[in-house]
């Protein structure tokens, strides 16, 4: 989720019973555990993620999923100033 988001960024999250197109949200898959992906287009039962960085690709992206599989929706993402 590079530039939004980079490496050693605390986020919180929380289940969401609103979700539009634009939230960011962790996703709980199957193959490979938890990404967090901006949504790009959702209904009733599924929904299509996004990164922000062009330069990578996902399996994740494009394709329609499961919304049920929407672990939280990013509220808040912070730094802790100075650390490595």
């Amino acid at each position: 989720m590079y530039p939004s988001l980079s490496p050693g960024d605390f986020i919180i999250t929380r289940r969401a019973a609103s979700l539009v197109t634009g939230d960011v949200v962790v996703y709980d898959t199957v193959t490979s555990g938890k990404i967090i992906k901006r949504i790009a287009n959702i209904d009733a039962q599924t929904v299509v993620l996004v990164g922000d960085n062009p330069r990578l690709a996902s399996s994740f992206c494009g394709v329609s999923l499961n919304r049920s599989a929407i672990a939280g929706k990013l509220l808040v993402k912070f730094r802790v100033p100075f650390s490595s």
